[in-house]
């Protein structure tokens, strides 16, 4: 299993299918740090060719939001959680990729609850003065 290779065969199938699997930045963040924590600065461009697919991105923004994944990723969700998005999103994975994102070393991010006002959620981001589109 290599994660880089696993992302950028999931990255295709986004792209292939159009994918917007990040709407909201709700999706956006978790992205960012589940690429981050497995794949390091390598992961960054499929980041980006994630990201572009939502009339949200803005490429300077996602770059602030990938390099502060990168300084305080704590390894807490993992390529598992984009896997999961994708699939929410409608991607259709061919098998091995499919089998790939079921690993047990794929962490899944699992949503805060929506009761919780989202201002609790990414105080850290919002201090490091990233914003989303």
């Amino acid at each position: 299993m290599n994660p880089l290779s696993d992302l950028e065969r999931l990255v295709v199938a986004i792209e292939k299918q159009g994918a917007n699997i990040a709407p909201t930045y709700q999706e956006y963040m978790p992205i960012a740090f589940a690429i981050a924590n497995d794949c390091g600065e390598a992961g960054r461009s499929s980041f980006h060719r994630i990201c572009r697919l939502s009339e949200r991105y803005v490429s300077t923004e996602a770059d602030k939001l990938y390099d502060h994944a990168l300084k305080g990723g704590n390894g807490r969700n993992g390529l598992g959680s984009v896997f999961h998005l994708a699939d929410l999103a409608g991607v259709r994975l061919d098998k091995p990729l499919a089998e790939a994102g079921k690993l047990s070393n794929f962490q899944t991010f699992v949503p805060p609850s929506h009761t919780r006002p989202l201002g609790t959620l990414y105080r850290g981001v919002r201090e490091a003065g990233i914003t989303y589109g």
